[in-house]
């Protein structure tokens, strides 16, 4: 997710590399929960 972060930063000025970092960091979040949820009951 760090990355993702980074590459907010680096395309701040651009609105489409922008909305596709932030996206992406967004799905990210949504998803490390669950997927570390799965991994810790199975």
């Amino acid at each position: 997710m760090h990355w993702h972060l980074h590459q907010m930063e680096a395309h701040y000025h651009e609105p489409d590399g922008f909305r596709y970092s932030l996206n992406s960091f967004i799905r990210a979040v949504k998803e490390v929960p669950l997927k570390l949820h799965n991994d810790l009951t199975a």
